[in-house]
């Protein structure tokens, strides 16, 4: 495995080139380099299956969330970054009592927060449950209450 820094460049506002490097990391198997498709494979959701598959379940909140019009009708939802990766999350009621019982309502107070991520049963459905790295047990709601 070889890592290389990839120098590109891109135009900014008035018309400069501005140096930008990019991290590749490269495989290579009979003199072929390989690159993995892994992170391609994935949507731009975070999924029961990605935190199963979480190292850390641990979710870091990178942006004040918005409300957006789904088929479901409106839903709230958060840009987070799990494992170094950027997902667009749509919390349930009960990770949203939970961050803002321990955060504020405000959502935009919860950028940089950190939370854990368990998988619980809700009505025969799992779910992605959020609770705040720094919540006090009683406090918690534990999903279906």
């Amino acid at each position: 495995m070889i890592t290389n820094i990839i120098r590109n460049w891109v135009m900014g506002l008035w018309g400069e080139l501005i140096p930008i490097d990019v991290d590749r990391t490269l495989k290579y198997r009979d003199g072929e380099c390989m690159v993995d498709v892994t992170e391609a494979m994935e949507g731009q959701y975070l999924t029961v299956e990605e935190v199963k598959n979480s190292p850390t379940k641990t979710l870091v909140i990178v942006g004040a969330g918005e409300y957006a019009n789904t088929e479901y009708g409106r839903r709230f939802t958060l840009d987070v970054n799990i494992d170094g990766k950027k997902k667009v999350w749509r919390p349930n009621r009960d990770s949203v009592k939970n961050l803002a019982g321990t955060y504020g309502r405000e959502s935009s107070l919860w950028i940089g927060k950190q939370a854990k991520l368990t998988i619980v049963n809700i009505s025969g459905k799992e779910t992605v449950l959020a609770v705040p790295e720094d919540t006090t047990e009683e406090r918690v709601f534990e999903g279906g209450q």
